[in-house]
């Protein structure tokens, strides 16, 4: 039922009043609407491509954030696993794969997202642009989503600009650029508390169950899916449906979750701290993270929808009695609320990232909003859906000139280098040591993993080999003090072949690669540059970015086993501690 008609109450705004929700089946969509939806998912489908080529995420490697290699790698190594058909443990797997390309990260973060992937690169290839296409498939999911909804409320017009606009926001246009698990954690939040809403109004097992599997799957994707553990109370509290938690299918959700979500994060404890970047919980933090997200929240949305989402808020929240709101915008409001509060208290780091779970309900109170204001405008002059788009247009207008913008961040040049070194025969059991940062790390080995037969070479990161480093990168402290300290290790190492990233911003030089430079000046006579490649950093080009480099005089049968394995360790006590 639409809500051009206002005289008739909702199904929703009645189940309040009774004392038994009834089950009532909606309409069956006629033949335009069923044609139209899959019209429209086509449509949002289409522009999150074409927004993905206008950024250039078809054009760059994995670098558009730290994290985006180590998500391709971790994806690549759990859908090997199960090509494989590996007998041994699958910790053994996980393990060997790191030896061989070191950005394996599973324990870092949960491991759904990982499944998803290789469910994905099973059936379809494993290259940049097919992720991409995940990625874009997980968008136009949410906007399909929050298009539904709208529409039962509100009609097509308004369901299909606000489908549109969320497309549009510079926050989801750039995670829909990378392979990152923030977009599934946010669509998977959006799917979660409309089957909570359902469960309200209707009160049956398979509901809740929806919502604890839902819930679980988040959780099992990135622990900020943990907020939605706050949704439940704080829907109960906007409705005052408390008589809910005395029926036992009320409890079914914690069911599911616990026994699903609690053994991993109990065997992962110890590196949850890691993400926290130096920082602890408390006021402080609060009061960084209040203004950080304010300030984020304006320049996303714009004040206009900033402040259509308010009134909205107020319309659907505020001044209605707790009978009155109806649990489909309940838990909206305590999906925006849980996903703020976690942001602000848990110091993850301030990224616009995290309040991604919070976009649809905030599109969705604009809506209201406009809405409100609407029906407010000159009344009995014009009729509500041409009121509507008298709000519409201007506000797209200003958001197009003012909001919108396409982000960039174009970072490549390490496929050449991994090309060139499987090219050459004499190269195909050589352990390379790549001297780079994590953006640099995250090219070169996404790109040698995507083309070889996994697992193939050995690769040394020397962040983590000739350097003592914390887990997010921030604290390096040289392992070797001068060249010849540095040209010892190489000679008890099985390194041949060393790839030297120059295109390092010199914010970001360490000590340990200025002493590697220095060593390659020193001994000028072990060292073979075998080819230069330019590489673009951020839209930046470098001539130079890439040197490859021959090493002489090491041992190729020395232990690679034991180097490698030392690397590992040393990596698994970077995230324990």
């Amino acid at each position: 039922m639409r809500a051009d008609s206002i005289s008739e109450p909702t199904f929703t705004e009645r189940s309040f009043q009774d004392p038994k929700p009834l089950r009532v089946d909606p309409p069956r969509p006629g033949w335009t609407s069923r044609l139209f939806q899959p019209a429209i998912a086509t449509l949002f489908l289409t522009l999150i491509v074409v927004l993905q080529w206008l950024g250039g995420a078809y054009r760059t490697e994995f670098a558009g954030y730290p994290d985006e290699g180590a998500h391709y790698i971790t994806g690549l190594m759990v859908r090997d696993y199960i090509a494989k058909h590996q007998l041994h443990s699958f910790r053994q797997f996980a393990e060997n794969y790191y030896m061989h390309y070191p950005k394996v990260a599973i324990g870092h973060w949960p491991p759904f997202f990982y499944v998803v992937q290789a469910a994905w690169t099973l059936l379809l290839p494993i290259s940049r642009p097919s992720l991409l296409f995940l990625m874009a498939m997980f968008t136009a999911l949410m906007a399909f989503t929050l298009y539904r909804i709208v529409d039962d409320e509100f009609g097509r017009m308004l369901a299909t600009a606000v489908g549109f606009l969320l497309i549009a926001l510079s926050v989801i246009q750039a995670y829909s650029g990378m392979v990152m698990a923030d977009t599934l954690v946010g669509l998977l939040s959006f799917w979660a508390v409309l089957c909570f809403a359902r469960f309200m109004d209707r009160g049956s097992w398979q509901d809740a169950a929806c919502f604890g599997v839902l819930c679980a799957l988040t959780i099992l994707t990135k622990g900020t899916g943990v907020a939605l553990a706050l949704v439940p109370p704080l829907a109960l509290f906007l409705t005052g449906r408390w008589d809910l938690i005395r029926r036992a299918v009320f409890w079914l959700p914690v069911a599911i979750v616990v026994p699903l979500c609690a053994p991993w994060y109990w065997v992962t404890r110890n590196m949850l701290p890691n993400t926290w970047q130096q920082a602890k919980p408390g006021l402080n933090y609060f009061a960084k993270a209040l203004r950080f997200y304010t300030l984020h929240s304006l320049h996303v949305f714009g004040i206009g929808l900033i402040a259509l989402a308010v009134v909205g808020l107020v319309v659907r929240i505020v001044t209605l009695r707790r009978e009155q709101v109806t649990s489909k915008w309940a838990v909206l409001a305590a999906l925006l609320f849980s996903t703020a509060l976690l942001a602000f208290v848990v110091p993850a780091g301030l990224e616009d990232r995290f309040l991604i779970p919070a976009v649809p309900p905030v599109l969705a109170f604009a809506v209201a909003g406009l809405d409100f204001v609407a029906r407010r405008l000159f009344p009995g002059r014009l009729s509500l859906p041409a009121r509507r788009l008298a709000l519409i247009l201007p506000l797209l207008a200003l958001f197009l000139l003012r909001t919108f913008y396409v982000p960039r961040s174009a970072s490549f040049g390490f496929a050449a280098v991994a090309e060139y070194v499987l090219s050459q025969p004499e190269l195909a059991k050589a352990v390379l040591l790549v001297s780079s940062d994590v953006t640099g790390d995250s090219m070169f080995i996404s790109e040698l993993a995507m083309r070889e037969a996994r697992p193939g070479h050995y690769v040394l990161r020397a962040t983590k080999v000739l350097c003592d480093c914390s887990w997010s990168g921030d604290q390096h402290a040289s392992r070797y003090s001068t060249p010849e300290a540095l040209m010892n290790y190489f000679d008890h190492s099985p390194i041949q072949i060393v790839v030297d990233d120059e295109s390092i911003p010199s914010r970001s030089r360490r000590d340990f690669h200025l002493m590697l430079d220095k060593a390659i000046a020193t001994y000028p006579r072990r060292w073979k540059l075998l080819g230069t490649y330019p590489v673009t950093r951020d839209g930046v080009l470098h001539s130079t970015g890439a040197l490859v480099y021959s090493l002489s005089g090491t041992d190729p049968s020395a232990a690679v086993d034991i180097d490698l394995r030392r690397m590992l360790n040393k990596t698994i006590q970077l995230q324990a501690h």
